[in-house]
């Protein structure tokens, strides 16, 4: 028998022969354009989850089945896209439907039904074949406000609570079935086709809005049906649908309202054949219409893939069972309740599954799916309320999340004083008290603040080729929202990389490298904080590399100098004596004999041109050292001997021959000689320590008075020469 399995098909007309089954496995279509027969003894199958559309007159005289198999609860499904279908003689159309055991399933009936047809394989368990009367059909008016919680439970009514007579089920209603045992029941009749009302249903006001209104109404195509092409023709309905999954311990509902599930999230727009769900009414004569555009194939039953721009989904996890509330921000929403946009959560107080919701304070509905206008998005704050029949640890952690661009969302635990920001910490454990607690947790949006400049930081300093590494504190930059991260990058002032030879992590915030020579200079950077949601704050800081410091150098030595008593003595240090291969580095003289002190008061020497200068005033050898120290402090010395000779060849002659007194003097002074200077043509001469002369005169006698009143204070220098001997001796003018 022919399968089409791994690829779609198309035919341009069909015709299966008595005898003869085919069979569209599961996930294919089969499409066919032209006239479809199925002779008498033929077989044309519709696996689970695959589907049929006809674009043409369909005769079924065999068997045409939509079946289910018993490890998916989705049937095939059918389309009779153009032209009519036909049971001809003794045609047979059937949809299969499998119900798991110890579960609660929303049924409907998906074929027009003669006389009860399937009704009596409900009524009797898979096991024993004994009565089951555990086949409900919902009960709009009863009061269900009394019993005080969320549930629907109470409303249900036995179809038949006892054996007896077979019972006609409607096409459109909703129905519920329980059985302890697996089973699969055949559905027999006709595809519904055509326009299909569901209308003419009540509002019973009994004590307000969560609990009023509620219908459990059916899918009654072959095929499943897209909501969102049915919710903009409601009458006097709310969008949301509902949909109970599981068994009565551990069930819950799954809600859905315009592109968002709540609850159990597994309820989307495409409602299965065969599926019944829960609508609400707002006021009497309430309903909508179906017709054949409302139809689609969809073989994923229960499957939810929102796109939604700022949405988030809450789901409570405990016992291994997770219930989810949806939050999410709309123009057109309200602060309110929004029948278009929200969905009331509901739940079974029989069932020990987790339920959480959110609270609209203005008229305090507990919503499944919550629907907030934009405005508010940075602003706000909603109570969420968490249901656990036994208490105890349960996790609340961050579902789906979408948008949110430059608003950060809290969890807050008003009872341990804690809140966690949920897109840096999306889980949250913690103990709760048994019962429905409303009044412990709250969620909030609040808009992102950028990260403040706390503690800047200096001026930075490496050195050329020498290893640089430097971090700055986790307290520069700080940020005012709860659990946000910053992240930092680097670049230059001018929005360029970094130079080559500098690295930064971003992790450690430490920078690092061995600049080199072409990288002395100052470096402008450009240091950038920046949080989870892309705001961020810049500060301007520099980096300075400094060139390595070398010592100077003593190239060439100096050679040794002379010079008489009397004579004006100069040496200029040759350029060459020092060097410094620092580039720039500017070099600074300084002098001192060997032993550390000063230069005879005779000797000046001149740093800035390197020249020394003077007359000596008495025989002497002199070890003179030059320094040469650069910009960093950093010196190198040479030294070199002066030997001051006499004039004479005679040593000491000078201290023999004069005496002056008294020494120090304020300008007038005597002048003792000898008496080998009387009568030897003998002149004396007062000359500065330049070599300039100042006073002078011829010897007459052998002591002379000298006044030098109102000439500068300093050293000076007596001199008497007859051109062949010269005694000189110092003097000091004071004011």
């Amino acid at each position: 028998d022919p399968i089409i399995s791994n690829a779609n098909a198309t035919a341009a007309e069909l015709l299966i022969e008595n005898g003869a089954v085919l069979t569209v496995s599961s996930g294919q279509l089969l499409t066919v354009n032209g006239e479809l027969t199925n002779n008498a003894g033929g077989t044309l199958e519709i696996a689970s989850a695959s589907y049929l559309t006809t674009n043409a007159d369909f005769n079924n005289s065999g068997t045409f089945l939509l079946s289910c198999a018993s490890d998916n609860n989705q049937s095939g499904s059918y389309i009779d896209a153009a032209g009519t279908y036909s049971n001809v003689a003794s045609g047979t159309f059937n949809i299969e439907r499998f119900f798991v055991q110890k579960v609660y399933h929303y049924f409907g009936v998906p074929i027009e039904i003669a006389g009860g047809n399937a009704s009596a394989d409900l009524f009797q368990t898979s096991a024993t074949g004994n009565f089951n009367s555990n086949l409900y059909s919902y009960n709009e008016t009863y009061d269900i406000s009394q019993l005080n919680n969320d549930g629907l439970a109470e409303a249900w009514t036995f179809v038949r609570s006892t054996p007896g007579a077979d019972v006609d089920l409607e096409s459109i209603k909703g129905y519920a079935f329980y059985d302890e045992s697996d089973k699969k029941v055949t559905f027999t009749g006709t595809p519904h086709t055509g326009n299909m009302n569901i209308n003419s249903l009540t509002f019973t006001s009994n004590d307000g809005p969560t609990w009023d209104g509620w219908h459990l109404v059916s899918n009654p195509y072959p095929s499943a049906i897209d909501w969102d092409l049915i919710d903009d023709n409601l009458t006097n309905l709310n969008n949301a649908i509902y949909v109970w999954e599981g068994n009565a311990a551990s069930g819950s509902y799954a809600t859905y309202v315009g592109g968002v599930a709540g609850g159990t999230g597994n309820l989307n727009r495409y409602i299965a054949t065969g599926q019944s769900f829960f609508v609400q009414a707002t006021s009497g004569s309430a309903g909508f219409q179906l017709n054949n555009s409302h139809r689609v194939h969809n073989g994923t039953k229960f499957l939810k893939n929102s796109s939604k721009n700022n949405l988030l989904k809450l789901n409570i996890v405990k016992d291994a069972i997770s219930i989810n509330t949806a939050v999410y921000f709309l123009e057109d929403a309200t602060a309110g309740f929004d029948g278009k946009f929200d969905a009331y959560h509901k739940y079974s107080a029989l069932s020990k599954a987790p339920q959480i919701y959110s609270i609209i304070e203005s008229d305090n509905p507990k919503l499944s799916i919550n629907a907030m206008p934009e405005s508010v998005i940075e602003n706000t704050s909603l109570p969420i309320g968490i249901v656990s029949v036994n208490g105890g640890s349960s996790v609340v952690s961050l579902g789906e999340f979408n948008g949110f661009n430059n608003v950060h969302v809290y969890f807050e635990d008003k009872l341990l004083d804690n809140t966690v920001n949920l897109r840096t910490q999306p889980s949250y454990s913690f103990n709760l008290a048994a019962g429905d607690i409303a009044d412990r947790f709250v969620l909030h949006f609040n808009k992102n603040n950028a990260p403040t400049l706390a503690n800047p930081f200096d001026k930075q300093f490496a050195e050329e080729e020498a290893e640089f590494n430097w971090g700055f504190g986790q307290n520069v930059f700080t940020d005012s929202d709860i659990g946000d991260v910053i992240s930092y990058s680097v670049k230059l002032e001018n929005g360029l990389d970094l130079p080559a030879w500098l690295n930064f992590d971003n992790d450690t915030r430490i920078f690092s490298g061995i600049p080199q020579k072409e990288d002395i200079g100052i470096i402008s950077l450009k240091l950038t904080a920046t949080d989870l949601l892309a705001a961020s704050t810049t500060y301007g800081f520099e980096i300075e590399v400094r060139r390595i410091n070398h010592a100077p150098e003593v190239i060439n030595t100096i050679d040794d100098q002379e010079t008489t008593v009397g004579a004006n003595y100069t040496f200029d240090v040759p350029d060459n004596i020092f060097t410094d291969i620092d580039e720039g580095d500017i070099l600074t003289l300084s002098v001192n004999l060997l032993d550390g002190s000063q230069l005879p008061a005779w000797l000046s020497f001149e740093k800035t041109t390197g020249t020394f200068s003077g007359i000596a005033t008495q025989v002497s050898t002199y070890d003179i050292v030059l320094n040469a120290t650069d910009e960093f402090g950093v010196s190198v010395s040479t030294n070199f001997k002066l030997t001051v000779n006499s004039a004479t060849g005679i040593e000491n002659m000078d201290i023999k021959a004069m005496t002056v007194y008294p020494n120090p003097s304020n300008g007038k002074f005597f002048v003792l000689m000898d008496t080998r200077t009387i009568g030897a043509n003998f002149q004396l001469f007062i000359k500065d320590v330049n070599g300039k002369t100042v006073y002078i005169r011829n010897v007459n006698s052998q002591k002379e008075f000298i006044d030098l009143s109102g000439i500068a204070s300093g050293t000076y220098f007596i001199e008497i020469n007859n051109g062949s001997e010269k005694f000189v001796k110092s003097i000091i003018i004071e004011d």
